[in-house]
């Protein structure tokens, strides 16, 4: 309705050129369209004509003759061992600690750990179940299934998040008791003061920038950037690219690879030092 009616919907299927389809990707960049949007955009009309390809309404897909927009890249932050110890003791206490050192510790999406239910997380057993992600628009918020089918996982967490997760279930108990007649039952794990969810952009800018600030760290720092961190961490300390890829919901370990392959020279010379003690001169 916003991307391709108004531009498309006039024409016949069949009258569809590829001069027209690279006409309507420029009006949607012109537009101050993102590239992933009009990817997303023109992913949605290739699809519309391979199935009209394929029901004999359309002799070819045109949009297999356009090249669809780049994406590019946004700028990945993350921070080390240290930055990490520095931000955690100025979050200690803090109304979003528990959020925010989730956010590190499992390498979620902020949408995964936003969508989180309190029914997702076996407290006897130590683990959360990512089957779900919490989507704001200008109409509201919605939850909807998970990125990808990959993205669907169990995490195993540490008793120290376990326990966390009794302490904020407690206190979110009690102020549920006290404004029943107010609150949003969801069963959110995360929520704001009457039980709704919470915006992402009000996590970021009113608690992790502040928090940053406070421990001396870049604040430039997306939410997202926490998973970030999480998956650098884990590499950088040599963990196994297979298991990196199944915590962070990749599909495959190309994926993780390729999206950290920052961290990848300084594997390959640790590799080569650990080789080196092996097999260099003695």
């Amino acid at each position: 309705d916003l991307y391709v009616r108004p531009y498309l919907g006039t024409r016949r299927l069949d009258q569809i050129k590829p001069i027209h389809l690279e006409t309507w990707i420029s009006q949607l960049l012109d537009k101050g369209l993102s590239p992933r949007t009009a990817r997303l955009a023109f992913g949605l009309v290739s699809d519309a004509l391979d199935h009209a390809l394929r029901m004999g309404t359309v002799a070819r897909n045109a949009a297999k003759s356009v090249k669809p927009p780049k994406q590019v890249r946004s700028e990945m932050n993350a921070l080390d061992a240290d930055e990490v110890q520095a931000l955690l003791k100025t979050l200690k206490g803090s109304k979003h600690e528990l959020l925010l050192r989730l956010l590190l510790y499992t390498g979620l999406r902020p949408s995964e750990a936003l969508g989180l239910k309190w029914g997702d997380i076996d407290l006897a057993t130590g683990s959360i179940a990512v089957q779900r992600s919490l989507t704001w628009t200008k109409e509201g918020w919605s939850l909807g299934d998970t990125k990808t089918a990959s993205a669907r996982r169990s995490i195993p967490i540490s008793p120290w998040i376990v326990d966390l997760l009794i302490q904020h279930r407690r206190l979110q108990s009690t102020r549920r008791m006290k404004i029943a007649d107010i609150w949003l039952d969801h069963d959110l794990v995360f929520t704001d003061e009457i039980g709704g969810p919470l915006r992402p952009a009000n996590v970021l800018k009113r608690h992790l920038r502040p928090a940053l600030r406070k421990a001396g760290l870049q604040d430039n720092l997306r939410l997202y950037d926490l998973r970030h961190t999480c998956a650098t961490l884990m590499l950088s300390k040599g963990l196994n690219p297979k298991i990196a890829a199944e915590r962070l919901g990749h599909s495959t370990v190309r994926m993780t690879l390729d999206t950290y392959s920052h961290v990848t020279p300084t594997m390959q010379e640790e590799a080569s030092a650990k080789l080196d003690a092996i097999l260099g001169d003695q």
